[in-house]
């Protein structure tokens, strides 16, 4: 084969590798999900990561799913499901009264932003910023994720 095949197969590997990691961390949201080891304390580490997808517990015999597996910003098109999720995780776990509602408006979007307040360094600080965003990204997402298999 001359160096042009080479090159041509070359791409193909590359666009291959990068379609398979964009379907998978964008699309499925499994980049970046926790590996969170719940011992006899309850504690977290946000910043483990997994390419699973999976909450794992090590003294559990199977793993806690993600609860939130999309982003969910205000004025997407977000899964109905996980917002409404996400209000019930909100309302147990920050006090607030939100609708179940399934349409993450301007008071899910505060709610978020005081969740992303209380627990900055997990959420914020890995993204260098200090001021809450309201999107649930991959840190709040892990975040929620770990707090809500911790409770289980």
């Amino acid at each position: 084969m001359n160096n042009r095949a080479y090159f041509i197969i070359l791409l193909f590997v590359a666009w291959s590798l990068i379609s398979w990691h964009y379907y998978t961390c964008t699309i499925k949201g499994f980049c970046g999900a926790p590996a969170v080891t719940a011992s006899s304390s309850k504690s977290v580490d946000a910043e483990t990561s997994s390419s699973t997808g999976t909450v794992e517990h090590s003294d559990a015999a199977t793993p806690c799913s993600p609860y939130i597996t999309t982003s969910i910003r205000r004025g997407a098109e977000n899964d109905p499901a996980d917002v409404r999720r996400l209000e019930t995780f909100l309302n147990a776990h920050l006090g607030t009264q939100l609708p179940v509602d399934g349409v993450y408006d301007e008071k899910d979007e505060a709610a978020v932003r005081e969740f992303q307040t209380r627990y900055a360094a997990d959420v914020l600080t890995p993204w260098g910023i200090t001021q809450p965003t309201g999107y649930v990204h991959t840190t709040t997402r892990e975040k929620i994720n770990a707090l809500h298999c911790a409770q289980q």
